[in-house]
């Protein structure tokens, strides 16, 4: 939801009226809605307007304009395409009669992965025009799309939160880490298993919430792989309340995400902290922030995880499919992380490049040098990500046609 937040204050400045609209079939807010829970399925911002499942239509018709983040719902389009249903948003959408426009995150939008593309894209409603964020996107639906769609190339929009010239208090440390969803395709396993070849003073954060299932969580096998490397460990959670089950361990429920620490025999501290609702205060504590989202998940554009993390006022390293040139950033050669834990361990080569370039980084940091690379890189955000540039291409692809 943070897309629909940034570019709604691009439309506010530009003086329109603006509303993040969704329904539930009750018409009240979802309790994951502004609340911290476990798993992936919340969210730290809430819509401005929520109306009942059977409104939607009718209240999608009394705007003159409706951009739809992207022309798929994963959940939604899979339990339809099963049904042989339209799922709702698609159908209120084609029912309300309103322009609407959509834009592509970087991910794949064929048939298998976008069910529902090609009826949201051969409506009389759609605009003709689509905002990409990345070429990858755009490649994934050229052969369908050719010819009769208009592509407006555009970075993701992003309302700083700091000032340019914003100095966080205190002085640095030697800390690196991760912000985002933790999962093996955002390559958060790596960061910490890297840590082992890290500065022996480095401290590495793990910081975003983690998917729930049956199965063990992607942090506690993260946790886990690191155990005969720890000199002291300790996981959080329930522990105590569950000690005298007959099948407890040491190390608590592995099914949920919870926070953990541990010192390495080689010096180095690795933390998974959790959960947070504010990136930017998060990020603060963070002189060097590591993004390894993979070429499949995202490719093609600057994650908002890295954008935060500038916005901060970190030193940030990334792949190549996820920076941009006109950053000042670090760029590794990964196109994918490795699929799991075991498979990261063994690829040393992997680890010592991302070890080697948090600490390049670090000491430059460490150093005093990297205030005006923050400087600048507040100032590139400012013009680049400007939300008023992206909401402005939406506009003209909407009534300009």
């Amino acid at each position: 939801m943070s897309w629909t937040q940034h570019l709604a204050s691009g439309f506010t400045e530009l003086g329109h009226e603006v509303a993040v609209v969704s329904s539930t079939k009750s018409g009240r807010a979802r309790s994951s809605w502004g609340h911290q829970k476990w798993g992936g399925h919340w969210s730290a911002y809430a819509p401005s307007v929520v109306v009942k499942d059977d409104l939607l239509a009718e209240t999608l018709a009394g705007f003159d304009f409706v951009v739809l983040p992207e022309p798929k719902v994963p959940a939604l389009d899979k339990e339809a395409v099963k049904n042989g249903t339209t799922p709702l948003y698609v159908d209120a959408l084609l029912k309300s009669g309103t322009r609407y426009s959509f834009a592509l995150h970087g991910n794949d939008y064929d048939d298998a992965s976008a069910p529902f593309f090609k009826l949201l894209a051969d409506s009389h409603g759609w605009n003709g025009t689509m905002i990409s964020h990345s070429l990858r996107s755009v490649q994934s639906i050229e052969a369908y799309i050719r010819g009769f769609a208009e592509f407006l190339d555009s970075p993701l929009p992003y309302a700083p939160k700091r000032e340019i010239d914003f100095v966080s208090s205190g002085p640095r440390q030697r800390v690196a880490g991760t912000t985002g969803r933790f999962m093996f395709n955002k390559g958060s396993h790596v960061a910490a298993l890297a840590a082992a070849y890290m500065h022996p003073d480095t401290r590495v954060d793990l910081w975003g919430s983690a998917a729930t299932g049956l199965g063990a969580s992607t942090t506690f096998v993260t946790y886990e792989g690191l155990l005969e490397q720890a000199e002291w460990y300790q996981r959080y959670g329930d522990q105590e309340e569950k000690k005298n089950h007959p099948k407890a361990t040491e190390h608590g429920n592995i099914i949920r995400p919870f926070p953990w620490e541990m010192k390495l025999k080689t010096g180095q501290h690795v933390r998974y902290l959790g959960n947070y609702t504010d990136p930017i205060l998060v990020c603060e504590g963070l002189t060097v922030h590591i993004n390894l989202t993979g070429y499949k998940y995202s490719g093609g554009l600057v994650e908002y995880s890295t954008l935060e993390a500038m916005d901060a006022g970190s030193y940030c390293m990334a792949p190549k499919h996820v920076a941009n040139e006109r950053f000042s950033m670090a760029t590794i050669d990964l196109e994918n992380p490795p699929g799991g834990v075991k498979t990261a361990l063994k690829n040393t080569e992997l680890l010592k490049s991302v070890a080697d370039t948090v600490d390049t980084l670090m000491e430059s940091a460490l150093d005093g040098n990297h205030e005006e690379a923050v400087r600048y890189n507040r100032e590139v955000i400012r013009d680049y990500n400007d939300p008023k540039k992206v909401a402005t291409l939406f506009l003209e692809g909407a009534f300009d046609q």
